[in-house]
């Protein structure tokens, strides 16, 4: 990659802040950068495209270009796409075993991984003199969630980096993916309080 093509990857990761770029934020960023110029340059697939000759073992060439890095946009927009996109793969092989999970899912069980402010928030699983909790003690909103669909739902977020898991504790695997769940957490009770709000005059006429 160019300096100049580096530079402005690195501006788009900071935003207006002056902080250090984040080992996490430039993984998802690139891999988001990759995909989208790898579609628009094959937009038939590689091997689909008779201008390019197989190379087993190569890369094909790819160039990224300041308006494609543009038209991505800064983290915060990446991170909010990473984490629809995750989710929407995480309810799909759900579905393979548990047919009737609700598209929110994924969101019900990242909420419970936030704070009120927004903030990463642990949830222990071991109580004092270490006697492991059920995950349904844990919150009482999963109680209407079947134990197999929950576990297998933490393990797809675990598998895909987005959750860490240990014995005596599950949460966010990185801050930076606070920000994004807790956007999309706002924008949804932001949509309920307008349809309440409808519905409230509605009532009155």
């Amino acid at each position: 990659i160019p300096k100049q093509r580096c530079a402005e990857i690195i501006a788009n990761l900071k935003g207006d802040k002056n902080d250090p770029v984040h080992l996490p934020y430039l993984q998802i960023y690139l891999d988001l950068l990759y995909v989208d110029d790898f579609k628009r340059t094959y937009p038939n697939g590689a091997e689909n495209d008779p201008a390019i000759p197989l190379m087993l073992g190569k890369h094909l060439p790819l160039e990224f270009k300041s308006d494609e890095i543009a038209l991505l946009g800064n983290i915060d927009v990446v991170l909010a796409r990473f984490l629809e996109q995750q989710s929407a793969d995480t309810i799909k092989t759900l579905r393979a075993t548990h047919p009737s999970v609700p598209d929110d899912f994924v969101s019900i069980i990242l909420d419970l991984l936030l704070t009120p402010e927004g903030t990463r928030k642990p949830l222990f699983r071991l109580q004092d003199g270490g006697k492991y909790i059920q995950l349904k003690e844990v919150d009482s909103s999963l109680l209407f969630y079947s134990d197999s669909l929950i576990s297998d739902t933490f393990n797809l977020l675990y598998d895909k980096r987005l959750l860490d898991i240990t014995e005596s504790k599950i949460e966010l695997s990185h801050e930076t993916l606070a920000k994004p769940i807790d956007l999309r957490r706002s924008g949804i009770k932001e949509i309920k309080t307008r349809i309440e709000s409808v519905y409230l005059e509605w009532k009155k006429t």
